[in-house]
């Protein structure tokens, strides 16, 4: 019943957001509409940002965002099936990147991501100097994202395959040239 009453909160604060970005959380109106107590909806959620962290994972549930990548050769692929099912709540992730409560949500997801892109990265980037495999790291981050996606939909006029071919292509350069500088540290 909990599990229930708590996937209602977040898959009616994700329609918000989708619906209208939801610019705003009244936490009785959330209560109200998934049909809890706005005690209960406290005790589910202590704080906002217990809140939107929860949404962000419900949001990377719900369109079955992988999770895990292997290795620096998987991020490309990674980028090509995560645009691939965010593709099919487009709305929503448009909402989650320029919306105010969209922006919080993302932001629970965001120190995972980097955690488990860094990780797939750390092959390569474990020779180079702290700030420089942080950049790198940030630099693949954004582009293994749906503002990527979205900016560059909305600035090209790429559709989705285009999208992910440019961008895997562009991700996959930088691993090789990763590869090369890993290469050439070692001897």
């Amino acid at each position: 019943m909990a599990s229930a009453a708590r996937e209602a909160v977040l898959d009616v604060l994700l329609a918000r957001v989708e619906g209208d970005g939801f610019h705003d959380i009244a936490m009785e109106d959330l209560a109200r509409a998934a049909g809890i107590s706005r005690r209960t909806l406290y005790r589910m959620f202590p704080t906002r940002e217990a809140l939107l962290a929860a949404a962000g994972q419900r949001f990377a549930e719900t369109v079955g965002m992988p999770q895990e990548i292997g290795g620096p050769e998987q991020l490309s692929a990674t980028f090509r099936e995560g645009s691939r099912l965010m593709e099919r709540r487009a709305d929503l992730a448009r909402a989650l990147y320029r919306s105010t409560t969209g922006r919080g949500i993302r932001a629970g997801q965001r120190s995972r991501r980097l955690q488990v892109i860094g990780s797939a990265l750390r092959p390569l980037t474990d020779k180079l100097e702290t700030d420089e495999a942080r950049r790198v790291t940030a630099v693949i981050a954004f582009l293994i994202s749906s503002n990527t996606w979205i900016t560059i939909q909305d600035e090209s006029g790429l559709d989705g395959d285009e999208i992910r071919l440019g961008v895997s292509w562009a991700i996959d350069v930088l691993v090789d040239d990763l590869k090369r500088m890993t290469r050439r540290k070692k001897t």
